[in-house]
């Protein structure tokens, strides 16, 4: 039977999308179609701190939430960055933060439904053939999402030869 009460199919709360992005690879991020998304994980940006304040503005002029986390430096560059972009809707159960510098970011976001979501951004080790370096940051993100007790999610660009 109808309750009046709790609306009509569709008209409740509008579905999370998360999607991830490998920035390099989309060329960059005012390339992304933002809208597809409600949360975006974030993979190598290569943004500076200057180039990082000024993309975060212009995102929070579009009505979006950003954080980018610390690069890590290199003899040529900045390298592996990762962080999200975020509608203001979802509600975050604190601040994000960078758990392996340039490599992992995490986003605990605040569900009715499901309680705290863990959403993980990963950017895996480049020429690690042996893959032992991304395996040890794998493990890491387990043991992390194990501890919590949270439900999860990891996205990202692993960077594994086959």
């Amino acid at each position: 039977t109808f309750d009046s009460t709790r609306g009509f199919p569709g008209e409740g709360p509008k579905q999370l999308v998360v999607t991830t992005a490998n920035i390099t690879s989309a060329g960059s991020i005012k390339q992304l179609d933002l809208d597809r998304s409600s949360l975006w994980c974030i993979q190598e940006h290569r943004l500076t701190d200057e180039n990082t304040t000024a993309i975060r503005y212009t995102l929070k002029n579009q009505g979006w939430c950003t954080y980018m986390a610390p690069s890590l430096a290199t003899t040529t560059s900045t390298s592996g960055r990762v962080g999200f972009i975020w509608q203001p809707n979802i509600t975050l159960a604190c601040e994000p933060q960078s758990l392996v510098k340039g490599r992992l970011a995490l986003i605990i976001i605040k569900t009715a439904r499901w309680g705290n979501i863990n959403i993980c951004s990963l950017y895996g080790h480049t020429g690690n053939k042996s893959a032992t370096m991304n395996t040890k940051l794998f493990e890491y993100l387990m043991g992390h999402a194990m501890v919590s007790k949270n439900l999860f999610a990891g996205g990202g660009d692993w960077n594994i030869g086959l």
